[in-house]
């Protein structure tokens, strides 16, 4: 049995198929990690999910933005864009089936035994491994009881908050945000969501969110995840980023974290910007 990350899948269905087979996927067997985006952008972003719902409890799948934006978009709180190349996967008779499924992912995922958790953007300098949990569970729990349309709502309507505070429903989509959106900081730690360009292209009072989180934070876990298309494939010691860009043009990257040894398949297109 082995487990594996996935880093943005972006709706690159071919892609998908040909690092299954590369790295020997059975369903019966392995577990694969997803790190979020799995839809937008992409050609075939219905064949993705449908491929993967079939998968079963083999499946883990950690919340992205786009992902996101493909939930408000069903719930009428985004307007669609051409570049999404969603609209197809919404309009298919099993859209509903699509949305529950993605519904059911996670903001973060523990994996005890590969020691790692899996996020889609980050995770903010300041909270330790409990304050995540603590914040996850609460955000959990509050779709849970509400919905995501109600968080959806919520999160188009204000804009983004700088941390947590005394308002509860403030610190849900600081939650949520940061979890899946964040890439740079600045020397405060607040999220700056302006720039998309790989490390060292930024504004000198930026900086990659990884860089200046304190390691004794994170309480011996390896940090997972994706996001991060430009600043591609990386490991090191405390974080590893799993996204090599495939809609760009890239690869598609899965991660063995029995060993943490890196499959790739190239891209076969490359995704208006």
């Amino acid at each position: 049995m082995s487990t594996y990350i996935i880093g943005d899948i972006h709706g690159c269905a071919d892609e998908l198929n040909r690092l299954l087979r590369k790295i020997k996927f059975n369903r019966l067997y392995d577990k694969l990690i997803l790190a979020g985006d799995l839809v937008g952008r992409g050609p075939a972003s219905e064949e993705v999910i449908a491929q993967l719902m079939e998968y079963g409890d083999a499946v883990v799948k950690v919340l992205g933005n786009h992902d996101l934006k493909l939930l408000a978009t069903h719930y009428g709180l985004a307007a669609p864009k051409k570049s999404d190349r969603t609209e197809r996967l919404l309009r298919s008779p099993r859209a509903k089936d699509y949305v529950a499924w993605l519904e059911d992912a996670k903001f973060a995922h523990w994996d005890e035994g590969g020691a790692v958790i899996v996020v889609h953007g980050g995770i903010p300098l300041n909270w330790p491994v409990s304050q995540l949990r603590k914040q996850v569970k609460l955000l959990e729990e509050s779709i849970a009881e509400h919905g995501y349309e109600w968080l959806l709502r919520k999160m188009y309507s204000v804009g983004l908050p700088d941390g947590l505070s005394n308002d509860f429903e403030s610190n849900l989509i600081y939650t949520a945000q940061a979890l899946t959106r964040v890439k740079f900081v600045d020397s405060n730690g607040l999220m700056n969501t302006s720039f998309n360009c790989a490390p060292g292209s930024q504004p000198d009072c930026l900086y990659p969110w990884y860089a200046c989180r304190d390691v004794k934070r994170n309480a011996g876990y390896k940090i997972v995840f994706g996001h991060w298309a430009a600043l591609g494939m990386t490991i090191s010691d405390y974080y590893i980023c799993c996204d090599d860009g495939c809609v760009w043009g890239g690869n598609l990257c899965a991660v063995n974290l029995d060993d943490l040894s890196i499959t790739k398949v190239a891209s076969d297109h490359k995704a208006d910007a």
